[in-house]
Order: C-alpha cells, then sequence, then structure tokens
C-alpha cells in the first residue's frame, strides 16, 4: 500500500509537469511569449520543472515499497533487486536536485533508472504471464 501512494503521487506530479509542458510552455512559445517562462522551461535548473522532476524519485520510493510485495522465483527476486536498486538512488536524486552532488555522480544514478526501469517491466510482464493460466 505504501507502494501505491508513492505511485499515486508520482503520477500527480509527473502528469501535472508534462502537462505544464504540453499547454503552457509549447502554447507560449508557438505564441511568441516568452515572457516569464523561466520558472517552467527545463532549461533553467531552477525552474519549477526540476522540482516536479523530482516525481522520478517518489516513482523510485514506490517501487522499493512495493518490491517487497513481489514473490516468487527468480525473476521475482530479479524484480525486488532492480526496485530495491532504483530505491537506493533516491538520496542521490534529491541531492542532485537540490545542486549537492555534481552531475559526475548524478549521471551514474540515472543510468541504474535507465537499465533497471525497462528491464523490471520486461520481467513482470514475465511473471504475469507465468501466473495467468491458459
Amino acid at each position: 500500500m505504501v507502494g501505491l501512494a508513492f505511485a499515486i503521487i508520482y503520477a500527480v506530479m509527473a502528469n501535472i509537469n508534462y502537462l505544464i509542458q504540453l499547454v503552457t510552455v509549447r502554447a507560449s512559445l508557438l505564441a511568441g511569449e516568452t515572457e516569464g517562462l523561466g520558472l517552467f522551461v527545463s532549461e533553467n535548473m531552477h525552474s519549477i520543472f526540476w522540482a516536479l522532476a523530482n516525481s522520478y524519485a517518489i516513482q523510485c520510493l514506490g517501487l522499493f515499497f512495493a518490491a517487497w510485495a513481489i514473490e516468487g522465483g527468480r525473476p521475482a527476486r530479479s524484480i525486488r533487486g532492480l526496485w530495491i536498486a532504483v530505491g537506493a538512488t533516491v538520496p542521490f536524486q534529491f541531492a542532485f536536485s537540490l545542486g549537492l552532488i555534481p552531475m559526475e555522480i548524478g549521471l551514474p544514478v540515472l543510468g541504474v533508472w535507465i537499465v533497471s526501469i525497462p528491464l523490471s517491466a520486461i520481467l513482470l510482464a514475465a511473471l504475469f504471464r507465468e501466473r495467468v493460466p491458459g
């Protein structure tokens, strides 16, 4: 349930962020209205975009807590391991967003997420397929 709660928080934050980009920033740029956009665009490391991008840290927290709900053999253990690994990146993600760690540390942390999320999705699909009769 804790994992689900964090997943809901992630979904809300990510949707707000991308809707701001799609509706507000895109429309303003197309209309040539750039005044005040600095607070919303990803190019500004101090913008709302980056604050809301912490939704991925929240996602990783959700996966960390959800890891304990996955039971079974080797695929389940692999999924648990991957979700625990992404959960371990959360302090680094928050530290990076606050400017407390340099890009040289932030990028490898991102690499853990880039590898673990798609791989765990594939393993989860295999696990579900294995458990569904027929």
